[in-house]
């Protein structure tokens, strides 16, 4: 992607409420900095017109996102507090501003991927995974800290694993390999029941359904 005039140390939270829509132009081109795939995921989601860039809104006044039907996006755009942002982002400490709104925008993209997929052999075999991990800890712990927060209940406890590791693997694949060992290292524990995630060390298992799931949402965007 061309260089563009937002250097990350000056993209900050202001800027969302001074001039939206220069914000949102300003995390898509981090966006494209930053994950090769996450850019590529979000052009083809805009040309399947599963995302419409018209209907992509800001919430300054938080940031919890949302992703709705009829290509609708609401990214939120304030800062997480450093304990919201240490349980919820996996290598926390490594994401600057401009990193935790793009991958933001990332997981709810992957919304999209996710409903392109979701009655494909290799994501239902992924969503029984996810459910039967979480089911086996009484609902309460799974494999995203994202699916273990208190603002989902239910289903879409197993709706938002399966999306942060589809999100996990569109922003790096690496990203996703290093968080799966994270998963099985018994060094973590403690850490882990924290979070509300349990123990998976099958990590070959989940990778190859994730990637299988995002190739899958790929191709049905292209068609």
């Amino acid at each position: 992607m061309p260089e563009g005039i937002f250097e990350p140390s000056k993209f900050d939270y202001t800027l969302s409420e001074r001039d939206p829509e220069t914000f949102k132009g300003a995390v898509l081109e981090h966006l494209g900095r930053t994950s090769a795939m996450g850019a590529l995921v979000w052009n083809h989601l805009v040309d399947a017109r599963v995302v419409v860039p018209d209907r992509f809104t800001l919430n300054s006044r938080d940031w919890v996102s949302h992703s709705r039907g009829a290509g609708d996006i609401e990214l939120g755009t304030k800062p997480m507090d450093p304990a919201t942002k240490e349980r919820l982002l996996f290598q926390d400490s490594s994401f600057t501003y401009p990193d935790e709104v793009a991958y933001r925008l990332n997981h709810e993209a992957a919304h999209g991927l996710y409903f392109l997929s979701q009655r494909e052999g290799a994501t239902r075999e992924l969503v029984e995974l996810v459910r039967a991990a979480r089911e086996s800890a009484g609902g309460q712990r799974g494999l995203t800290a994202l699916g273990s927060s208190g603002y989902y209940h239910g289903q879409d406890k197993f709706l938002e694993d399966t999306t942060e590791l589809m999100a996990m693997h569109t922003w790096d694949p690496q990203y996703l390999a290093e968080y799966l060992r994270f998963l099985g290292d018994p060094m973590f524990e403690s850490i882990r029941t924290a979070n509300g995630l349990v123990t998976m060390r099958d990590s070959d298992l989940i990778s190859g359904l994730v990637n299988s799931s995002v190739e899958q949402s790929l191709r049905t965007a292209q068609q």
